[in-house]
């Protein structure tokens, strides 16, 4: 068979290309093609604009007005058709009054913050969400994107963020016996665990208890706190604990007065934003931590793997000082970097900012020197690494408490947004293999946390450091300082979507909120704001945070009731549903006194929840099994808490009516609907309108003759 011929001069032949190419006859050679290329770009076949193409998450009403809004390889073709259009594609010079600056940015926040108090990660919100106030803060309440399904999506498939920071945590601390006898004067063990559960009492899990008055429980409730204890670490520990006590912004002061009250305590000191308590008899301390813990939510299934991504265990092989300075900081580009942003070449100034910097970071060097605290660290690396192939939180033991001291996250970011996805392979005895020493955290002592907010870079040093490297976006060599946090795991729903709703709560010290934070939105993680928060509670089928038998609760009931009667009067007559005909008394309240009294022969002044489960257990047997001879003697001014599955189309809205069925209504085969009653005051309504509009008609004739008349007195004189 005859060989193919080959024409190339490399493989034998004798055709070659030329050595040299001119650039200007080439390129005279295809000038046709470059403007028939150019001439096509113009032209394009897609009947959207530019900024159509984008998603909709990505849409920006002011991108008509602002080119610097579209993303940079569209703004060109944005202008054009802007121009086309007859639109400006050059905004308008804003007057001198818009342009003016605070001097200095961060003292025109803290004078921003005087009543209403921000969140670290505010910034970060007020850009991209509705922000409302609500409980003495500026909170985000839902996305601008106009996305709700995207956040359940996230729930069920990927990951949902929300800073839930306005938890507020309070710490007390005193001898054992003393601080469980006075708990139980707020708590009712019939509702469920208290804080001397023993499942919490070692600071292995984190509890949740319903709080009340000082000695009115279970009638005076305040609402639903967490609590974790400090774990103990010695053999004295049990005279002196520590517990943190996580209470919602609603009612905090109620939840703070009430513990100062049951321990009898007084004023000892008062810092910038926190105070702290003491009662010189029993020793009980209590301080207020309220802006010293930031506490973040994760929920979903690549939670855990989000988690993996961004938290950088610190390392734990550095021994000696040499090797200490030279992980943190003594870098030639970390000199030079500092002297750029302070804009001086003066030496003393990094050298005492490095001085400050690895000053601060010495604790976790003199743990490393510690036998028993770097056996501890590396039980808590060698858990975390397990975790690596969890598909699921819910692998993981509930309401378990990791802590792991990790590194700066900003040194991690990634170039561009990506979806964290799991690395290792699947354990499935995660949940049972739970090491002693997972949950002793060194984010108890204040101390290291003032440390670990003094050691914290400017993000312009990070960011001067980052667009020195040679690969953009590839890590920086620098570990930057060791940060403690905690892990607490969320179990989500236990019923038949079991795992749904799970997640982790990522705490972390003051002044690390907004780095974590950007850290979890650059791995895939989506946020969600209070729309959100209750969102979840109602998809895995708990209560409200807020019962209606509480003071919050009631405030918050109030809020509602006010926004929807604003809402309704706001719609012209016409568009208002007749509540009259449709025998709703109050659409926008719940009347649970009226509820109450109609069950009653007694007058009722007041009413509760009932919490008990005991109690609650009973009535679910009794209206299983249809027996009711058995339940147990009720107070006639409680609320039993009910679950409603529609078995047809639709969903009730707020402030719907539930009403009871006749004996004889189960016997007809049709649809039950309540008959439209008759409005005696819809006539009364119609003739005050129609006069209403007869008077407007006839001031407005006399307005026009009076015009007229002026109009006649100007032409004659």
């Amino acid at each position: 068979m005859d060989s193919k011929h080959n024409f190339d001069e490399l493989q034998g032949g004798s055709n070659f290309l030329p050595r040299t190419l001119s650039i200007m006859k080439f390129t005279a050679a295809r000038i046709e093609e470059i403007k028939s290329m150019r001439e096509a770009l113009k032209l394009s076949s897609s009947t959207k604009l530019a900024f159509q193409t984008l998603p909709k998450h990505m849409r920006r009403r002011i991108m008509s007005h602002n080119p610097k809004r579209v993303p940079r390889e569209m703004r060109t073709r944005h202008v054009n058709q802007m121009s086309k259009s007859g639109l400006s594609a050059t905004p308008k010079k804003i007057t001198r009054k818009h342009r003016r600056r605070p001097r200095n940015l961060q003292d025109e926040y803290m004078r921003r913050q005087r009543k209403i108090s921000w969140l670290e990660t505010h910034i970060w919100h007020a850009k991209r969400f509705h922000m409302v106030n609500r409980w003495g803060y500026r909170l985000p309440e839902q996305p601008c994107d106009k996305v709700f399904r995207a956040c359940y999506r996230a729930i069920a498939h990927h990951c949902l963020l929300q800073d839930i920071s306005y938890i507020s945590c309070v710490s007390i601390t005193g001898p054992l016996e003393i601080l469980l006898e006075n708990f139980k004067n707020i708590c009712d063990s019939s509702s469920g665990v208290t804080f001397a559960a023993k499942a919490f009492i070692r600071g292995t899990r984190e509890g949740q208890t319903t709080l009340f008055f000082n000695n009115s429980n279970p009638k005076r409730a305040i609402g639903t706190v967490n609590f974790m204890w400090n774990p103990i670490t010695d053999s004295d520990s049990e005279e002196k604990r520590t517990i943190w006590i996580w209470i919602h912004a609603a009612f905090y002061n109620d939840a703070l007065n009430t513990l100062i009250e049951c321990f009898s305590l007084n004023t000892l000191c008062t810092n910038n934003q926190s105070k702290i308590y003491k009662n010189e008899n029993s020793k009980i301390f209590l301080e207020e931590l309220k802006f010293d813990l930031s506490r973040f939510r994760l929920t979903g299934p690549l939670s855990t793997a989000i988690l993996q991504k961004i938290l950088k265990l610190a390392h734990l092989s550095i021994s000696t000082d040499i090797e200490w300075d030279e992980n943190f900081l003594e870098n030639p580009d970390f000199e030079e970097s500092v002297a750029k942003t302070s804009n001086s070449s003066n030496s003393e100034i990094t050298r005492h900012l490095k001085n400050t910097l690895i000053e601060n970071s010495k604790w976790f060097k003199q743990l490393l020197d510690n036998f028993k605290s770097k056996k501890i660290l590396n039980e808590q690396e060698t858990y975390w690494k397990t975790l690596e192939g969890a598909t699921s939180p819910d692998q993981v033991s509930p309401h378990v408490i990791l802590s792991l001291i990790a590194t700066d996250p900003r040194y991690s970011y990634p170039k561009k947004r990506e979806k964290a996805l799991p690395i290792g392979e699947s354990n499935s005895n995660i949940k049972y293999e739970i090491p002693e020493n997972v949950n002793k955290s060194w984010l108890w002592n204040k101390d290291i946390r003032n440390q670990v907010f003094n050691s914290k870079l400017p993000t312009k040093i990070i960011n001067d450091l980052r667009s020195d490297l040679l690969v953009p976006g590839s890590d920086l060599h620098h570990c930057g300082a060791p940060i403690p946090v905690l892990l607490v795991q969320q179990p989500g729903c236990t019923n038949e979507y079991h795992g749904f709703g799970s997640g982790w709560d990522l705490i972390v010290p003051s002044g690390w909120g907004q780095p974590f934070w950007v850290a979890l939105i650059m791995r895939g993680a989506r946020s969600g704001g209070l729309r959100e928060f209750n969102s979840l509670l109602f998809e895995c089928e708990r209560q409200q945070f807020l019962p209606p038998d509480t003071k919050a609760g009631a405030e918050e009931e109030k809020r509602l009731s006010d926004l929807q009667r604003r809402k309704y009067f706001a719609r012209p007559p016409n568009k208002r549903p007749n509540y009259r005909k449709l025998s709703i008394t109050n659409p926008f309240g719940f009347q649970w006194k009226d509820i109450v009294q109609n069950w009653s022969s007694n007058e009722i002044n007041d009413f509760y929840v009932i919490r008990s489960k005991k109690m609650l257990e009973v009535l679910q047997n009794s209206l299983k099994h249809k027996r009711f001879n058995d339940c147990i003697d009720i107070n006639l001014n409680c609320l039993v808490p009910v679950r409603i599955k529609m078995l047809d189309k639709g969903a009730p809205k707020i402030f719907a009516v539930i009403c009871l069925p006749h004996s004889n209504d189960n016997c007809k085969k049709m649809t039950l609907m309540e008959p439209l009653k008759e409005d005696l005051n819809e006539q009364k309504r119609k003739d005050l309108r129609s006069s209403h509009k007869m008077d407007l008609k006839k001031r407005s004739k006399e307005r026009k003759k009076l015009k007229k008349f002026f109009l006649f007195l100007e032409t004659k004189f």
